[in-house]
């Protein structure tokens, strides 16, 4: 996610973000609000059936089978 953490410690530089964005499948950092997007639809009836699941958010870095 873009934080003030990833701006001032972790990749301090465009050119840096820019690197490692290249590793993220949808190329870029994602914000605050797509998490809260998916806290908002947990919390909502529309997500009444969902339960113990592990939810990604992080625009397809995590990869698995």
């Amino acid at each position: 996610m873009h934080s003030e953490q990833i701006d001032t410690r972790l990749h301090p530089t465009p050119e840096s973000q820019a690197e490692f964005s290249r590793n993220i499948p949808l190329g870029y950092f994602g914000d605050p609000n797509d998490v809260a997007f998916l806290a908002a639809f947990l919390c909502s009836p529309k997500a009444r059936y969902i339960t113990g699941e592990r939810i990604h958010v992080d625009g397809g870095l995590h990869r698995s089978v």
